[in-house]
């Protein structure tokens, strides 16, 4: 083994933000979101999940600072710098990526995409929680709908985020403030989630909204995801018995119609013709005498 790569493989491994394996590779693209100029949100969640996993995610804020030259970790972190770079350029579009070829470091590249790209943050809530407004079941399945939500509220939370205590103050706190501020979103969610659910699931939302306490987010979809398959099949159960319904009419319309014929047919062959001497037809039936058709 090398010496670098001894360097590389200090005792710490994965929880050491510098730690590097012989696999990584700065051609490589990091998530499965490539950077378009517009999608700036979901590809740097994106960038966030993937950096996180590899415990390199500090490197984009500038936390992980840059040792000084005599450092025995210097080459290290600028190998990580490289790398990281490397990653993010190749999680973008090509022409994005080459106007940021001459930044020399990934803190100051996340802060010139952050600051090109990323939205303001009252605009982009603005736009967010108008389409949580808006959204509507109509004729979507609750899991689609549910799911469409999710995702907004996922945004959302994104560029809300939390409050941190910068004090220290929260552990000290014994009356759990921030578990009852998450409640309260939950709260906001069920009653979004129910609000827009359409009119086949008044009943659901409102024993829903009745309930008390009012049950999780994730309670309430299910209770709302359980009535509409419980509709469906009562639905097809009775469109099943409407079938077999209409099929057994057919069946006797079909027999009482044969035996019609066979009734119009015995009556027929009764029929006798004084004039041509033939079954089937009477004499003032008999085309001999008032002629055939054309």
């Amino acid at each position: 083994m090398a010496a670098e790569d001894k360097e590389i493989k200090n005792e710490n491994g994965y929880s050491d933000p510098l730690f590097l394996v012989n696999s990584d590779n700065a051609n490589i693209p990091l998530g499965n979101v490539i950077f378009n100029g517009d999608n700036f949100l979901n590809w740097s969640r994106s960038i966030k999940l993937a950096l996180g996993s590899k415990n390199k995610l500090r490197f984009l804020d500038g936390k992980v600072k840059k040792p000084t030259s005599d450092d025995a970790k210097y080459s290290l972190w600028i190998r990580n710098d490289y790398m990281i770079r490397g990653w993010l350029c190749r999680s973008m579009n090509e022409k994005i990526a080459n106007s940021f070829t001459y930044i020399d470091s990934v803190e100051r590249l996340w802060n010139e995409l952050k600051e090109r790209y990323a939205e303001t943050n009252a605009p982009l809530l603005y736009s967010l929680k108008r389409q949580v407004k808006n959204l509507e079941h109509e004729n979507m399945s609750v899991s689609e709908y549910y799911f469409k939500l999710k995702q907004i509220w996922d945004e959302i939370q994104d560029v809300e985020g939390l409050p941190e205590c910068t004090c220290e103050a929260m552990k000290k706190c014994t009356c759990e403030l921030l578990k009852k501020f998450i409640e309260i979103q939950e709260r906001n969610k069920v009653i979004d989630f129910v609000t827009g659910l359409n009119k086949r699931n008044e009943n659901i939302a409102g024993n829903i909204m009745a309930m008390e306490p009012l049950p999780t987010l994730n309670r309430a979809f299910h209770l709302v995801q359980q009535a509409e398959k419980q509709k469906q099949v009562a639905e097809n159960q009775n469109i099943g018995d409407a079938s077999a319904f209409a099929v057994g009419r057919m069946s006797q319309g079909k027999n009482y119609m044969g035996s019609q014929k066979r009734e119009s047919k015995e009556m027929k062959m009764r029929k006798w013709c004084d004039h041509c001497k033939k079954k089937g037809h009477t004499i003032d039936e008999c085309f001999k005498l008032i002629g055939y058709p054309e």
